[in-house]
């Protein structure tokens, strides 16, 4: 019954007739059924944008080469500094910044020996820590160079060192070229005019030459065993070839 009284109070009622809508009418229906979609898209974009920014601006403040230093004796901040310029003399500006910047890092790796037993503590849990970080350091290959204070016990402790050439030791077994460089045997390093460094001591100030106190640290390149390189290693391999030419 309903149906049938509807259609009798339409009976008169003539259909309307389809109007084309204006460009504007048009611009305007889009712009009400799509305007929310507009504002999260220009969101999006703008988030996305200073995304990028970031990672391009912080990517270029980030240093060139990253060169670890592994040893039982914490390098003294001011020879640390002189090494770092040292060889930025001898890299090149990997990330177009328009400067060479090297980053020396300590991983200070205490043996345990001492006659009082709370420093011994002490410089046993800052070891720990500084193990945990070389061993991240070594996970993500964040550093191709080291400077070692022993290089025969860091061999042994991290197989991860590859010969002066690049080759593995495992598939040059019979090879005679060697898994480091001393600095002072390195022409490059050697010849660089380095200036004196700074020990606070309680009446003052000690100055020391940096090139004794680099001379004996050993200077070698960890191994890749798989072919994921990139810029940044490759950069670091060119640099570690640069160090070590003639060196015997």
């Amino acid at each position: 019954m309903a149906g049938e009284y509807v259609r009798w109070l339409a009976r008169n009622e003539k259909p309307r007739e389809k109007r084309e809508l204006t460009p504007e009418e048009k611009r305007r229906n889009w712009w009400d059924y799509h305007k929310w979609h507009v504002v999260l898209a220009i969101l999006c974009a703008v988030l996305l944008g200073d995304v990028i920014y970031d990672a391009v601006n912080n990517s270029r403040n980030m240093p060139d080469y990253v060169v670890a230093y592994v040893g039982q004796t914490a390098l003294p901040d001011t020879l640390v500094e002189i090494a770092e310029d040292g060889l930025a003399q001898l890299g090149e500006d990997l990330n177009g910044n328009g400067k060479v910047q090297v980053e020396l890092r300590q991983y200070v790796l205490y043996d345990g020996s001492g006659s009082n037993p709370a420093l011994a503590l002490e410089d046993t849990e800052r070891s720990q820590a500084s193990s945990l970080l070389l061993q991240g350091n070594i996970e993500t290959v964040e550093s191709m160079i080291f400077l070692l204070e022993d290089p025969e016990l860091f061999r042994t402790s991290f197989p991860i060192l590859c010969r002066t050439d690049g080759s593995l030791v495992e598939d040059t077994p019979d090879s005679d070229v060697p898994l480091y460089y001393y600095w002072e045997d390195c022409p490059q390093l050697a010849g660089l005019e380095l200036p004196s460094f700074e020990v606070p001591v309680i009446d003052g100030m000690v100055e020391g030459d940096s090139q004794a106190a680099l001379g004996k640290l050993g200077v070698a390149r960890r191994g890749l065993w798989d072919d994921g390189t990139n810029d940044t290693i490759r950069g670091n391999i060119a640099l570690f070839e640069r160090i070590t030419e003639g060196a015997k």
